[in-house]
């Protein structure tokens, strides 16, 4: 069913047991402004032995949506006419489509981080962490914050965050080059390069003499950097400018994590805070 009115969102699941008896299972509403205000979004858990009438309430108001006038029944007559209306995207269009879209910027919250980043670079500190919560743009803060560098090392723990962050990455330097440092690859000689400590605390990439050629390098889970797989890794890069990302600075084996960005923390913000900028 199509409603062409306004956005429709309403999932439901409706039990009638045919003797006045039922159950109804509504929701998955959006956050969104249309969610909150105009748009059709239901959340709603209900019996039928519930007070008034709910379930009445509730078949009325799909049978409204159901015969609404803007309702369409999607069968199979319809899908085909809309295959052979469809006009599907071309590679072309793809392309011209990405060359379109306007470049990342930083967000408000960002800025504040990346104003006193470049602080504490022009005070002629090396290192520095940001605490921000889960969902703040911390990669997107260091791929902007690494404008100006030539060559970026992003090291995480996990391949995920790695893919996460070349996508990143690859949108604010579109110009550079990427590679990874994952199992045997190595690509140490690209201009942004994501590597697993994993693989970059192995000999083969430890005596590796392109290892100290990263100007700015970013620890991704910082919390995980007083690990002793990162000790020996650490001690091989040379870089302008080492930033640490973290939600959280605390450790339970309460080994200094300050210490390894020289007590420096750039910027401290967590959700509440970011959702009232």
């Amino acid at each position: 069913m199509l409603f062409r009115s306004r956005s429709f969102h309403p999932k439901a699941y409706l039990f009638d047991h045919g003797d006045g008896d039922g159950r109804a299972y509504v929701g998955s509403a959006n956050l969104s402004r249309s969610g909150l205000s105009a748009g059709v979004e239901w959340t709603w858990s209900i019996r039928s032995t519930d007070l008034g009438h709910p379930m009445d309430e509730l078949f009325g108001e799909f049978d409204a949506l159901f015969e609404s006038r803007y309702s369409t029944v999607i069968s199979p007559s319809w899908i085909d006419q809309y295959e052979a209306r469809r006009q599907p995207r071309t590679e072309s269009d793809v392309e011209q489509s990405s060359t379109d879209v306007a470049p990342p910027e930083p967000r408000p919250v960002q800025l504040l981080a990346l104003a006193e980043l470049a602080r504490l670079r022009s005070d002629g500190e090396r290192r520095a962490m940001v605490i921000a919560a889960t969902g703040l743009g911390k990669t997107w803060l260091a791929a902007f914050d690494a404008r100006g560098f030539d060559k970026v090392l992003f090291i995480a723990h996990r391949d995920e965050l790695l893919r996460q962050a070349e996508r990143a990455f690859s949108a604010v330097h579109p110009d550079k080059s990427t590679g990874f440092a994952i199992g045997e690859q190595l690509d140490l000689d690209c201009d942004l390069v994501f590597g697993t400590v994993q693989t970059l605390s192995r000999p083969r990439a430890l005596e590796d003499p392109r290892l100290a050629s990263f100007d700015y390098v970013v620890i991704d889970e910082f919390h995980h950097a007083a690990a002793p797989s990162y000790a020996t890794l650490l001690d091989r890069l040379r870089p302008q400018f080492l930033l640490g990302l973290t939600a959280t600075p605390y450790r339970g084996d309460n080994r200094d994590l300050y210490a390894l960005c020289d007590g420096n923390v750039a910027y401290k913000i967590q959700l509440f805070e970011a959702i009232a900028l």
